[in-house]
């Protein structure tokens, strides 16, 4: 499997469309009614709580779905 560079945006990224992120998403990726489609076989979406401040928790979440590991 070829790897590319990381892209990075340093402004607001607009999808018109839908969006696929995973390692089993494919070129050309039938959507039907989906705007967001997460394809892997382990996902994670995790919430990392930056603040710094006493005044706020630093709570970080996790959403794991099909955890295998």
């Amino acid at each position: 499997m070829s790897r590319t560079q990381d892209q990075v945006i340093l402004d607001d990224l607009i999808v018109d469309g839908s969006i696929c992120v995973g390692f089993d998403c494919v070129n050309g990726e039938s959507f039907g009614f989906d705007t967001i489609r997460l394809k892997e076989n382990n996902l994670r979406i995790r919430f990392v709580d930056t603040s710094s401040t006493a005044s706020f928790p630093s709570n970080d979440w996790q959403i794991t779905a099909n955890d295998s590991s």
